[in-house]
């Protein structure tokens, strides 16, 4: 008996029975059930008719439930939700490598972000054994993941037949393909994160190279400038030494001449000798036992202001400073004399006012670290003056006049002494001598430096640009190469260095510290160059270069004075003459030529004549017959 089709019966069933031919009873079915199973099996009969296979069947893969009477046998043909799901899964991964893949052109090494040795992951290459992982840059190489020749796509599942895949596996393909996407964008976002990261840091460099860039330009703005007062320095160098040398010759020329003209040379100097050569030597001191100076202390013409402004801060020193000044209270003997020496300092200590020191032009370079000193020794002057202010003439009667000597010593400065206010004139006399033999010695001292060749006195100053004061001169030898200078210079500024310190007592450091700076000032002044001391003047009328005529000068006289030392260049910028100034009257400053470079020289009403305090200046205007030998 032919097997009879029941509604509803599976699908599998009904194609089996189509199978085996029983179309008879498939067309008496069809016949005696409703227009809607009639339809469904229409669609039976039209597979039928396709020759519909068992197999096209299976692969749509197993349903969850029962098929409905009502769905056809060609609606279960259509692609299934879970391998459409498996179908997109993989083709987004193949479009994300394809995108990545432009990002990277195979004909650009380099181009955006990097991404060639990211990992293609879920493609492997063919034929490696074992199956080897893909980069994208293999991808670009390789002509992507549409290769099928050079990539396979893993689907991450265990090798099953066509007739075993079910709906699980499709999802689990699926999960898998889109896992490999994720692992895929977050290579990219690693990879992303470290170009902002790298991006930063460049943006944060670039930011450190402007600013730098902003400290060079200003340093080369402060360099053009003192570049500009450096060549002006170096021009007056250079004219120095030319007259230097000159004035050298004329030396050598007159000794050689003097040693000539003589039958008889008692006793001969020699101007060069071989180092090598042993020289008999004589320990000798510049200060005697009882502190007196054995080398005699220069007279300066002109002492430059800097050197006078740290020399009066001394004025503001106590009195306990000087060793000399220890006897000094007792010539106030009386009870009366001690009350007008309480009242005359109280009163001065009251009305003291912070010393107004000159401004110097120039803020940097030597002059500007002279006048940073002379500030920084200034500025103890309130703090001495305090025990000033707490005297009281009720001490004398309390404490007697012994212990009133002692408050004295302590309280009293050097100017309080110096003025007459006190009324001892025996005191004024040791204060001023104690001053005067400080000023003196830093004038010598200035003045001995100043005759230091130029290039040995540079490199000190240049070494102790930046000293406070707080190192001690005590020992010259601190000074770089002194020793290579000449003995006589050593053994003048020495001396003189020995003279200074013993002036104050050696256990007092404020007092100490006032003597190293007075020692770095007079060595920063002497180093420093002239060009800011020299003073422009036009000539009033035309004159002949011949010595001893007077040439009348317009200028401000404010800081001229007799006996300076003049220079007049022509047009041409060579010297023609050298003078002194010889007077000052109506105005004017009258100089006196003294020698005559260009004889006869007709000097213009533009020559350019210059006048100078400067040591160095001075010396190479000097006559002949002013200069001393040695």
């Amino acid at each position: 008996m032919a097997k009879q089709f029941i509604p509803g019966q599976s699908s599998v069933a009904i194609t089996k029975a189509l199978k085996v031919g029983e179309r008879a009873n498939f067309e008496k079915f069809a016949s005696a059930n409703a227009a809607a199973e009639v339809v469904s099996l229409v669609g039976i009969k039209e597979a039928f008719e396709t020759k519909t296979t068992i197999r096209d069947v299976q692969e749509q893969g197993l349903t969850e439930s029962l098929i409905e009477k009502n769905v056809t046998v060609a609606e279960r043909l259509t692609i299934s939700p879970a391998q459409n799901a498996n179908q997109n899964a993989q083709a987004g991964l193949q479009v994300l490598i394809q995108r990545l893949m432009a990002l990277n052109p195979a004909d650009m090494p380099f181009s955006g972000v990097n991404l060639r040795d990211k990992s293609a992951s879920g493609y492997v290459k063919n034929g490696s054994n074992p199956a080897t992982s893909v980069t994208l840059g293999d991808m670009i190489d390789g002509g992507g993941p549409t290769n099928q020749n050079a990539f396979t796509l893993v689907d991450g599942s265990a090798p099953t037949t066509v007739s075993a895949v079910d709906q699980a596996t499709h999802f689990y393909r699926a999960i898998f393909a889109v896992d490999n996407k994720v692992l895929i964008l977050r290579q990219v976002e690693a990879r992303v994160a470290e170009y902002k990261r790298l991006r930063d840091e460049a943006v944060a460099l670039q930011k450190q190279l402007l600013d730098w860039q902003a400290e060079a330009e200003s340093r080369l703005a402060v360099i053009t400038d003192e570049v500009e007062t450096v060549r002006h320095h170096l021009s007056v160098a250079q004219q120095l030494k030319a007259e230097e040398k000159k004035r050298i010759a004329a030396v050598n020329a007159r000794r050689k001449t003097v040693r000539d003209s003589v039958d008889v040379v008692v006793f001969y100097k020699q101007r060069l000798l071989d180092r090598l050569t042993a020289l008999p030597v004589t320990e000798a001191s510049s200060i005697s036992v009882d502190g007196t100076l054995q080398i005699p202390l220069r007279e300066l013409d002109a002492v430059p202001v800097d050197i006078s402004d740290m020399v009066n801060n001394f004025r503001a020193a106590p009195l306990l400073w000087f060793p000399a000044l220890e006897s000094l209270p007792q010539y106030f003997d009386r009870p009366a004399l001690l009350f007008n020496a309480f009242e005359h300092i109280r009163i001065r200590s009251a009305a003291a006012a912070p010393p107004m020191l000159q401004v110097s032009r120039a803020t940097t370079g030597f002059a500007g670290a002279v006048r940073s000193m002379i500030g920084l020794q200034a500025e103890g002057a309130s703090h001495w003056r305090k025990p000033g202010l707490q005297l009281d003439t009720r001490h004398i009667e309390l404490e007697g006049i012994a212990a009133c000597h002692r408050r004295l010593r302590q309280a009293a400065t050097l100017g309080d002494m110096i003025d007459s206010g006190h009324g001892i004139t025996k005191a004024i006399n040791m204060s001023a001598l104690q001053l005067d033999r400080i000023s003196r010695a830093a004038e010598t001292l200035y003045a001995s430096f100043a005759d230091t060749p130029a290039e040995q006195r540079l490199l000190w100053a240049q070494s102790l640009l930046e000293n406070d004061g707080r190192m001690s001169f005590r020992t010259l030898n601190v000074l770089p190469g002194w020793v290579t200078i000449n003995v006589d210079l050593r053994r003048e500024q020495q001396g003189v260095v020995d003279l200074l310190y013993r002036q104050v007592a050696d256990s007092n450091a404020e007092a100490v510290t006032a003597l190293n700076r007075l020692v770095l000032v007079c060595l920063l002044v002497a180093a420093h160059a002239p060009i800011s001391q020299l003073l422009n003047a036009r000539m009033v009328r035309p004159a002949v270069a011949q010595p001893g005529v007077l040439i009348d000068l317009t200028l401000d006289i404010t800081n001229v004075r007799v006996g300076m030392a003049v220079t007049v260049q022509n047009t041409s910028g060579k010297i023609a003459a050298r003078a002194v100034i010889d007077d000052i009257v109506g105005g004017r400053a009258r100089a006196r030529i003294v020698e005559a470079i260009e004889p006869n020289a007709t000097i213009g009403i533009d020559a350019l004549v210059q006048l100078s305090e400067s040591m160095a200046f001075k010396s190479s205007i000097l006559p002949v017959q002013h200069v001393r030998f040695k």
